[in-house]
């Protein structure tokens, strides 16, 4: 699909035309498990999208996996050159999570201090006004080596039923709790109200131009029909009123990389169930209509 401009150029040609034959405001890409060996093709079309959505007065986002150096320490980053992908987007999502993953030992999912360290890179290759900070909104049930990706509901479900204890990993800022069940132990590392708090900080700190959630529901995989995308100001929202958009599900292992910013200007209820999200944004204007597409 990107190995060639000749498939390029067809690639691209079928997106702009879905676009506008539906109508969409522009299109969101998050293309995963790329090799190094692809970073100048990806960027190339990339380049090349974008020049054609703006000619029909669309717009392109891009889902990049987070990184806090170039060229990354596995591929998926290698093969995403983040100043060049932000000299041709108009939005830049940074994944910033899945530092723990399914098939890693149990951990905080995304490390506030880690997080940071993504933003942090992500502004000195890309306009921060083109930054989305990703944030995490699932959870891991890690039992013998191996973690269950779950929900918010899964989550409280099994933090009721085993009588577990919630505590707060306070270097991570990150909530966690342990139980037994059937004789082996789990451990469980989760997204609520007071991380996704603490996470907003990072999108002042850095100036970025929004947060992005992922995502709503359970692990199957949702169709690609368009929703809107809710755009909500920036400040003092709290979580049961967020709006949301849909999106395939996501490629695990988005962080993987290893790396803390305070502050309470987003003020959620700690208790607060978070709401049904898949990859919503928040920030300043008005409601787009965008074609979420994952390869």
């Amino acid at each position: 699909m990107l190995a060639t401009a000749t498939s390029r150029a067809a690639h691209i040609r079928a997106l702009t035309d879905l676009a506008a034959a539906k109508g969409y405001d522009g299109i969101d890409v998050d293309y995963e498990g790329m090799a190094a060996a692809d970073r100048d093709r990806f960027s190339a079309f990339v380049d090349e999208l974008a020049s054609a959505l703006h000619a029909q007065g669309r717009l392109l986002s891009v889902a990049v996996h987070a990184k806090t150096a170039e060229p990354g320490t596995w591929s998926g980053p290698q093969a995403q050159n983040y100043k060049a992908i932000g000299a041709a987007a108009d939005r830049v999502r940074l994944m910033a999570y899945d530092y723990s993953w399914e098939t890693s030992p149990a951990g905080p999912i995304a490390p506030l201090s880690w997080v940071d360290s993504v933003a942090a890179f992500a502004v000195t290759q890309i306009p921060a006004a083109k930054v989305e900070l990703g944030m995490s909104l699932y959870g891991y049930d890690w039992v013998g080596g191996r973690g269950e990706g779950v929900t918010h509901d899964v989550v409280t479900s099994r933090l009721t039923s085993f009588g577990a204890t919630r505590t707060w990993d306070s270097a991570a800022a990150e909530p966690t709790f342990s139980y037994t069940s059937g004789g082996s132990a789990h451990t469980v590392y989760y997204a609520d109200a007071q991380s996704v708090t603490a996470r907003l900080a990072v999108v002042d700190k850095h100036a970025l131009a929004a947060a992005a959630f992922w995502r709503r529901g359970g692990p199957r995989r949702l169709d690609r029909r368009p929703q809107p995308l809710g755009h909500q100001p920036h400040t003092r929202r709290r979580a049961g009123s967020w709006l949301h958009g849909e999106r395939a599900q996501p490629s695990h292992g988005a962080g993987r990389e290893p790396g803390a910013a305070q502050g309470h200007r987003h003020q959620l209820d700690r208790q607060d169930r978070l709401p049904p999200v898949d990859h919503h944004v928040r920030r300043r204007g008005g409601a787009e209509r965008r074609l979420r597409l994952d390869a």
